[in-house]
């Protein structure tokens, strides 16, 4: 990303005396969330460590701030800049840049775009982070909330063609990501080594349908699956008669060069003023880890002069592993300190092999105000059920995946754009 973003910024430095080819703009949002629960605390997506539990006053889950430059070098190539924050802990440079790439439109048809583009991986991860995009207070947790990848350090190319009334779009994408992952209250960050995916839509009259498919090839293991990994190998060292396949399980635990595969057909419908949607979502995987899910969302919303009042049902369901215990620590060792450590290395295997697993329904209820042209407020209500082992979504102290819970969670934000 850093060769791209400094010919990104070669390009608009030069567009500084070029006021008619210089475009900056923005967008935010500031809001206030509470919850009631003292179990489980809420946050938008895996990348937050911290969670809102009862009695809570958070402003930063919710908050964010962006700012875009771009500059239109000739007819057919023009460059953009996008630095976001939305309460990234270490912020910096790299955290910041959201995009940074050159756009190359060769036709009416075709647009490429190279060096640090959104990913696509469902309908509304390209810009899931601008609130007065979106109709409702956030996206919608349960098929967005265990994908926080937001950009991909690459190519992608984008067809679109006009058959008579009807609008074809497709996009193929190829590259490099990272995303923050939080757990045990602490930030940790996962490579993609390479990721690539494709792209269908189809727009006619009043629909819009979607559909997208994705790989993606994970770099390496958070710090805290590391030190399980090297805890699987002391066992192996120690008692190898009493889990001889020890190497094999830790293989099938780590993260690296372990492939996820996502998947998600989604369809809007306008209607007067109503408007309805829907999105399905499945992510597969190799390993232990990378669960298979699947999620889903439909939301119905009636708009009349600056008002929208609408209602979301979403869903998340993931196969939990069970960890079966190869052995009884206390009949194969004698030290009661190494006992100690291996009842907490097979506990750290219960918990870790179901952090990316999700079982919940969440019905909610909300309603935005357009104050202005560039302005919107946004009241939404969630009434959430977590099953037993279904908490991932959640942050959990201590940790604790397992309880079974109903949270409600108030979500009061302002938008806009500038």
């Amino acid at each position: 990303m850093k060769y791209w973003l400094k010919v990104c910024l070669v390009v608009a430095s030069i567009s500084c005396g070029a006021d008619n080819d210089f475009d900056f703009s923005g967008f935010g949002s500031l809001g206030y969330i509470s919850s009631d629960s003292d179990v489980y605390g809420y946050r938008n997506d895996l990348s937050q460590p911290n969670g809102i539990f009862e009695n809570d006053f958070d402003f930063k889950n919710t908050t964010v701030l962006g700012v875009q430059m771009g500059y239109v070098a000739s007819n057919q190539f023009d460059v953009v800049i996008q630095g976001v924050y939305r309460g990234q802990d270490d912020f910096d440079l790299d955290k910041a840049i959201a995009q940074a790439f050159l756009r190359y439109d060769p036709s009416v048809n075709w647009t490429a775009r190279f060096g640090r583009v959104p990913i696509s991986l469902f309908h509304y991860t390209e810009y899931r982070d601008i609130g007065f995009a979106l109709t409702w207070a956030k996206v919608p947790n349960e098929v967005y909330g265990l994908v926080p990848y937001r950009f991909l350090d690459g190519a992608d190319l984008t067809f679109q063609r006009q058959f008579g009334s009807s609008t074809f779009r497709s996009k193929i994408f190829y590259g490099t990501s990272k995303t923050d992952i939080g757990a045990n209250g602490d930030v940790e960050e996962v490579g993609v080594e390479q990721a690539y995916g494709l792209t269908l839509e189809l727009e006619h009259a009043n629909w819009l349908i979607e559909t997208s498919h994705s790989l993606i090839t994970l770099e390496n293991n958070i710090p805290s699956i590391e030190q399980l990994l090297q805890g699987i190998a002391f066992i192996g060292a120690t008692a190898p008669a009493a889990w001889p396949d020890s190497a094999a399980f830790a293989s099938d635990l780590s993260l690296a060069s372990k492939q996820g595969r996502y998947s998600s057909i989604s369809a809007s419908y306008n209607l007067n003023n109503w408007k309805f949607e829907t999105e399905f979502a499945r992510v597969r995987g190799d390993g232990i880890l990378i669960r298979p899910l699947d999620s889903a969302f439909a939301s119905l919303t009636y708009k009349f002069d600056d008002w929208s009042l609408y209602t979301i049902v979403a869903d998340t369901d993931t196969e939990h592993y069970r960890f079966i215990r190869p052995f009884t620590p206390s009949d194969v060792y004698s030290d009661p300190q190494t006992i100690a450590i291996v009842e907490q290395i097979f506990a750290g295997i219960d918990i870790t092999s179901n952090f990316f697993s999700s079982n919940q329904q969440t019905w909610s209820l909300g309603a935005r105000w357009n104050i202005g042209e560039n302005v919107a407020l946004k009241l939404q209500y969630d009434r959430t059920h977590i099953d037993e082992d279904g908490g991932t979504l959640w942050v959990s102290e201590p940790i604790n995946f397992s309880a079974e819970d109903k949270v409600n969670t108030l979500h009061a934000n302002v938008s806009f754009i500038f």
